[in-house]
């Protein structure tokens, strides 16, 4: 069997049964009383030269990677956030002078237009994520439409068909991990998808997923997967192998392997930053420890990986597990409230399947809806020996 045609974001698997599907890896474990592991090319990682790492640069390897992409398609789409790890993606293809044919860039545009919030450069919580499109994305599509007008900019507005009707059971089984109110985002793709392939071109979705998932123990560094990474690029079913996570790829695993090995090299010569990454002890942080260290993991990999980030304004991840927090506005305004309702009730549906322990769930002191609210627990890939500490 040829292990790239695996599922591309991997697959869960409960004691000997294995899922294409989250939730119904889920249900099994909670008839069953078993955990969930996620396999994330298992093999791939442990099999890897580790005395290739120190060899070649971050900025070479991040060359070789656009184009072992670019030579593998006939049309590219990036998909655009505006943060660090596709603003990387799109200098590794401009920079060295690589074809990128498209960015997409997904986002709520009927929320831009009709001003649920003011642009606010200084207010970095995730209710302020919306400021991003104004001082991270937008400059970002200036720039290119001036000095790039060969790249085509596509706005996918996944509010377009933002109604009560859209949250329905067949949505939930097309999603496996991100069962928020954020859905519709996670299935809208580039239109020039669909028809590039029916004119017979092969398509390549390119997403920048994701930075290095770090722990130590016994002296040494490992390196995970998760899939709630994965799961930010959900292949389209028209495309399902046309979808490429730029930095965890099986079929270029020195980068991952890479980014991890000088990732934990500068932890090492910053001893204060180790306090932050996961250990033995992680397990017992508080909350308000835990949103800091993700928060202070993905200050550290810019600074280390990306040599070209501008340090564009980045909202903080949310906090709520439905992210009410990041998408007030459907919570909130008035307009939206069947938007909303009808979101809580699939994803109590769905919950209430499972057991406590698998999803995590929002406390009733955020705001009581009278239902169960949450997401789905996220899962850690095996840990991957990267270097011994200080090696």
């Amino acid at each position: 069997m040829n292990m790239f045609n695996q599922e591309v974001e991997g697959f869960w698997q409960v004691g000997a049964t294995k899922f294409k599907n989250k939730f119904q890896a889920l249900v099994f474990a909670t008839e069953t009383n078993q955990e969930v592991s996620y396999i994330y090319f298992d093999q791939i990682w442990n099999n890897f030269d580790r005395s290739l790492l120190g060899k070649v640069s971050l900025k070479k390897l991040y060359q070789q990677r656009a184009q072992q992409i670019r030579d593998s398609y006939d049309y590219l789409i990036l998909y655009f956030s505006g943060g660090a790890d596709s603003y990387n993606v799109l200098r590794s293809f401009i920079d060295n002078g690589i074809k990128l044919d498209e960015v997409c860039v997904k986002w709520p545009m009927a929320a831009i237009k009709s001003q649920v919030y003011k642009a606010n450069k200084l207010d970095t919580s995730a209710r302020n994520t919306l400021s991003e499109w104004d001082y991270a994305i937008k400059p970002v599509l200036d720039w290119l439409s001036q000095y790039h007008p060969q790249i085509k900019i596509n706005i996918a507005d996944w509010t377009d068909n933002l109604s009560p009707e859209i949250y329905t059971e067949d949505l939930w089984h097309h999603v496996n991990t991100w069962n928020d109110i954020e859905i519709p985002f996670m299935l809208t793709y580039s239109k020039s998808e669909l028809l590039k392939l029916n004119k017979g071109k092969k398509v390549g979705s390119i997403y920048g997923i994701d930075k290095p998932l770090l722990a130590y123990r016994d002296n040494k560094w490992f390196m995970s997967f998760t899939d709630t990474g994965t799961g930010m690029g959900i292949p389209s079913q028209e495309n399902r192998y046309g979808t490429e996570y730029f930095y965890w790829s099986p079929k270029f695993p020195i980068l991952a392997m890479e980014q991890a090995y000088q990732l934990s090299s500068y932890v090492d010569d910053n001893f204060h930053l180790r306090q932050y990454y996961y250990s033995d002890v992680s397990k017992d942080w508080p909350l308000d420890f835990t949103l800091l260290s993700i928060r202070m993991q993905n200050s550290v990999a810019r600074q280390v990986l990306y040599d070209n980030w501008t340090n564009n304004f980045q909202a903080d991840k949310p906090n709520i597990a439905d992210r009410e927090d990041k998408h007030f506005w459907i919570f909130e305004h008035p307009e939206l409230t069947k938007c909303r309702d009808s979101f809580l009730d699939m994803n109590s549906l769905f919950l209430s399947q499972l057991d406590k322990r698998l999803y995590l769930g929002v406390e009733r002191s955020q705001r009581d809806f009278g239902k169960v609210r949450g997401r789905y627990q996220h899962l850690f890939s095996k840990w991957h020996f990267v270097r011994l500490i200080n090696e």
